[in-house]
């Protein structure tokens, strides 16, 4: 025979959306038929109760007392776990439980058990919680109504179950050796914690910043986030982060070993994992992790770490090497080695090598990179096919292209160009720039700020006019100058040439002067082919204010040209008066030496 409580008048606010398991009854009923007090629930919650007189007596009398609570705690009240029920629309179909009062181990050795988690003064029920049995790995999380239920699998006869909420104190479940529990429980928020130590608490899951959240299903962090135990487990199997061994709880499980088929996910391995794609560790990872795309380790990686791709970890101890990038939030140490890139948000010590760049705040050791490198702290060696950066080196630095650095304690050297704020040692390069240099800048131009630069206006035994510029520091200086020799001929002589000085104090506004120089001859707009003259220049320098001198010394002059060129023995075979040597070197060329002059005036 079928019975139906059909709902009588009931108001449409306190229905609503809410499922009709929840929705809040309130009886206070002695001693009545059961098919009539599932009348009066069906009269309140709009709801029809659908079962058969097999299911239960519906007859039999009970007693129930419900002051705003749900159909399903009031329905578990009643029966005691001797119906089941399921809903369907505005139907809650019951069903008799075949498995009631049926030992565990009759039944495949599942149990079940189910309830409410509330808070103890308010009433309000809890949703987010985690209740989970440390033996089996089950787990459950309350819904929005505070509701959960949690199965016990067969096997495991002894449970270790508790209920986990971020920010309230854990509790311990005594479960009965029945296959069925229905409870309600409540959960005391933790004063402490949440007034000094929420904080502290969320730290636990900032080390999941490290990679994607999206990579985590929401059942799986709301779990990770309320279990402030550690699981220890020997190995792990996963297919992805929710499909493995360790179901659901595995943000807060410890294992040995760890393969992952695709991906997985786990708060720590104390041995090795293995993972055909991805690797994500929530705390730190000891001795091997590799990956076929990339490694995500939360806090820190002590040992090798390999991926095809990438490895992200917030310290790393060890090895890492990736086919693309290495990434290190905290401190490095040893080796990091990537195709593309290293990065390191704190210091590493030891070397990075990489094909395009490398990256630290701080390191002590040696960045070696194709294209560039960068620190805000260097000690040890930088060395790039284009470009080194930093803010302070001790060290050296060694690039193709460009070195940059605010302070250096060492050197630079480029094949073109080295710039620098403060250098204390030395610069070798094509160009050279700096603020300041305790040292020496060597190059064919260098600048210093603060360093030695004049302009020099003078005459020698060849050329009556000449101006030049000296720049640099007074150990080494660059020197670029022109000059001519005016005469009668519409075509006068000129010149043009680089070349390089030493200045050497000897006592207070007295120098005393070290210059070699090479320079190409002209005709008016002519270039005498293969002409060259060369020069070494040994003089003194007065300095009778702080912007003007006079130099005078004596040159050593060597001059080479083209004896089959007509316009460079016209211009240059009776040019010196007096040779120490004039004649052919056999080849082609004219060879002469002799000794001349220069007087100039600089002004710095």
């Amino acid at each position: 025979m079928l019975f139906a409580a059909v709902f009588g008048l009931q108001s449409s606010g306190q229905v609503g959306n809410v499922p009709a398991l929840e929705r809040n009854v309130s009886l206070n009923v002695k001693s009545a038929e059961t098919r009539d007090v599932l009348n009066q629930m069906a009269a309140q919650v709009d709801v029809v109760f659908s079962y058969s007189s097999s299911a239960f007596d519906p007859a039999k009398h009970v007693s129930v007392m419900a002051d705003g609570k749900p159909v399903r705690f009031v329905l578990n009240t009643m029966f005691q776990g001797a119906v089941n029920y399921k809903v369907k629309g505005r139907y809650i179909i019951l069903t008799a439980n075949r498995d009631f009062g049926v030992s565990p181990s009759l039944v495949g050795g599942r149990r079940t058990i189910e309830g409410y988690i509330t808070e103890p003064v308010t009433g309000k029920k809890l949703s987010g919680v985690t209740i989970y049995d440390r033996n089996s790995m089950a787990s459950s999380t309350t819904n929005e109504y505070g509701y959960f239920r949690l199965t016990i699998p067969e096997g495991y006869s002894n449970t270790d179950i508790k209920v986990s909420k971020e920010g309230y104190l854990d509790l311990a479940v005594n479960q009965t050796k029945e296959t069925f529990n229905f409870i309600v429980l409540n959960l005391s928020a933790d004063s402490l914690k949440q007034a000094f130590g929420m904080k502290n608490a969320t730290l636990k899951l900032d080390s999941t910043k490290i990679f994607p959240e999206w990579l985590i299903p929401k059942s799986l962090s709301i779990n990770t986030a309320n279990l402030s135990d550690t699981l220890f487990r020997k190995v792990q199997v996963s297919f992805l982060p929710y499909l493995g061994t360790n179901l659901l709880l595995t943000g807060n499980v410890e294992n040995d070993y760890s393969f992952n088929v695709v991906a997985g996910y786990v708060q720590g391995v104390r041995k090795a994992e293995f993972g055909a794609v991805l690797n994500i560790v929530r705390d730190s990872v000891r001795f091997v992790q590799m990956a076929g795309v990339g490694n995500f380790v939360g806090k820190g990686m002590r040992g090798l770490q390999a991926a095809g791709v990438f490895n992200k970890t917030r310290r790393m101890d060890g090895v890492q090497l990736a086919g693309v990038v290495n990434a290190v939030q905290e401190d490095s140490r040893y080796l990091q080695a990537a195709g593309v890139g290293n990065i390191t948000i704190g210091k590493h010590t030891g070397m990075q090598y990489a094909g395009t760049f490398n990256l630290a705040n701080e390191f002590d050791g040696m960045q070696a990179a194709g294209t560039l490198n960068y620190t805000a702290k260097g000690h040890g060696v930088q060395a790039a096919g284009v470009f080194n950066q930093a803010k302070r080196m001790d060290g050296v630095q060694l690039a193709a292209v460009v070195n940059y650095v605010d302070t250096i304690r060492g050197g630079q050297i480029s094949a073109v160009v080295n710039i620098a704020n403060y250098v204390k040692g030395f610069q070798v390069g094509l160009v050279n720039i700096a603020d300041s240099v305790d040292g020496v800048p060597v190059g064919l131009f260098s600048y210093v700020r603060k360093g030695y630069h004049n302009i020099e206006l003078s005459c020698d035994d060849i050329f009556y006019g000449n101006a030049a510029f000296r720049t640099g520091v007074p150990l080494f200086h660059s020197i670029m100058f022109v000059g001519m020799r005016p005469n009668s001929d519409p075509n006068p002589l000129w010149t043009y040439g680089l070349g390089f000085g030493s200045t050497l104090r000897v006592k207070r506004n007295f120098y005393l002067d070290l210059d070699v120089t090479g320079q190409q001859l002209l005709k008016g707009d002519v270039y005498l082919k293969n002409s060259s003259l060369y020069k070494t220049y040994l003089g003194v320098e007065q300095k009778f204010s702080k912007r003007f001198a006079v130099a005078a010394g004596g040159t050593f002059n060597f001059m080479v040209y083209d004896s089959e060129d007509g316009s460079s023995v016209q211009a240059l075979s009776t040019l010196v008066p007096h040779t120490i040597i004039n004649k052919p070197n056999g080849k082609g060329y004219i060879h002469q030496t002799w000794l001349g002059w220069k007087v100039a005036f600089r002004f710095y």
